[in-house]
């Protein structure tokens, strides 16, 4: 990501005097300071609340997508979405993104609780998965790293598993 800078600042929009302002988050070239995609959003730090497990931004192998917390951008199409829950659907935020544009993360509540889910960026759709599923910390070519969390039985804190292109 050393050719990236994700930046935000508070939107210019009837917002900014509630308690949920919202703020424009935009993905810039850190050489020319072009914007490659932005999005507004709710939230005042996508890497989160949680300072012992704080989200980082991840860019996928080509470096086309990039995902931050609620965050997920396609640098190619110039986009952004934002992964702020409403009323009646819950946040999410993302960890990993792989070539297809697809980010993997949880929801997450004020409560705590969390559930495995995949966003589509193209299309913004957050998708449910089944419950346990092990989302992949780091997408590489052909192989994905999944890192324990506390929270896992296993007491080895590192495995990689690859899995072959289709």
């Amino acid at each position: 990501m050393d050719d990236l800078i994700v930046a935000g600042w508070p939107a210019d929009d009837d917002t900014a005097f509630t308690s949920h302002p919202n703020r424009v988050w935009a993905v810039h070239d850190a050489t020319t300071g072009k914007v490659k995609a932005s999005v507004t959003c709710a939230t005042d730090s996508p890497a989160g609340t949680n300072a012992r497990d704080p989200f980082h931004p991840a860019v996928d192998a080509d470096h086309r997508y990039l995902v931050y917390g609620p965050l997920a951008f396609d640098l190619a199409g110039c986009r952004g979405t934002c992964a702020i829950g409403s009323s009646t659907t819950k946040d999410a935020a993302f960890v990993s993104v792989d070539r297809n544009g697809t980010a993997y993360g949880h929801t997450t509540t004020h409560s705590g609780e969390s559930a495995p889910v995949t966003l589509t960026i193209a299309s913004g759709n957050v998708t449910a998965l089944p419950s346990g599923t092990k989302i992949p910390t780091v997408l590489l070519n052909g192989a994905a790293v999944y890192i324990a969390s506390d929270e896992d039985d296993d007491k080895a804190p590192y495995s990689v598993v690859s899995y072959p292109r289709r």
